[in-house]
């Protein structure tokens, strides 16, 4: 098992709502094992979603109050 910290310096939020300005990270990982008859390559390429938000907090819009007439 091998573990590595992945500093992410300051960057822009994750931001992919307006159809003109499409901002995305991926972390690509590469491993490579050595054995005796041969060598094997795999690769991944994982999104990150970077913001200031976190994803399990739900924002709910403020309550209206209906005044009575």
């Amino acid at each position: 098992r091998l573990r590595r910290l992945v500093p992410i310096p300051p960057v822009v939020s994750t931001f992919n709502i307006c159809p003109i300005i499409n901002v995305e990270y991926f972390l690509y990982i590469e491993l490579t094992t050595i054995g005796i008859l041969s060598t094997t390559t795999a690769s991944a390429q994982l999104p990150l979603i970077i913001g200031t938000i976190p994803l399990r907090q739900v924002c709910t819009p403020p309550s209206r109050q209906v005044s009575a007439p």
